[in-house]
């Protein structure tokens, strides 16, 4: 038996404001391979897509970093 993850996932509409874009546009990420890593809550129905938080963590780093 494995150990569930200990990962902090986010919603999209928790990335969205951290990120400052819209759920829509993350949406569009998703659809063209884009955007931060994600995978979906409920593969078998490709709904309730989550976030790793160190993945989002890793965006505003990098977008710090730049400016």
């Amino acid at each position: 038996m494995t150990e569930p993850s200990k990962e902090v996932n986010l919603t999209p509409k928790e990335v969205a404001a951290r990120l400052k874009v819209s759920e829509k546009t993350l949406s569009t990420w998703r659809q063209s391979g884009e955007g931060p890593r994600f995978f979906y809550a409920n593969p078998s129905t490709r709904s309730s897509p989550r976030y790793p938080l160190s993945e989002i963590e890793a965006i505003e780093n990098k977008l710090l970093n730049h400016n």
